[in-house]
């Protein structure tokens, strides 16, 4: 097998190119995101909305989710997280 040294192990390292965005492209960006962010508010809506209704009509304790709906929640943290990046 060749050995192609000690550069080849370094080039994952590196931080991703990066490139300015024209201004079109700034705003199409600008457009995704602010969609994607009331997606996820919407959402966040309705996991709120479920969340008070199981507690209600299955009086359940505050700290207490049902597993389904408690993954749903996590779920939401995770992409609204990413979305931030």
């Amino acid at each position: 097998m060749p050995d192609f040294g000690s550069d080849v192990s370094t080039i994952y390292d590196k931080e991703p190119f990066e490139r300015e965005l024209s201004p079109k492209e700034q705003e199409e960006a600008d457009e995704r995101y602010a969609e994607d962010k009331n997606i996820l508010v919407q959402i966040r809506y309705h996991l709120d909305q479920a969340d008070s209704y199981s507690r209600w009509h299955l009086n359940i304790e505050n700290d207490i989710r049902p597993d389904d709906l408690e993954d749903a929640f996590v779920a939401l943290a995770a992409a609204e997280k990413e979305l931030e990046k």
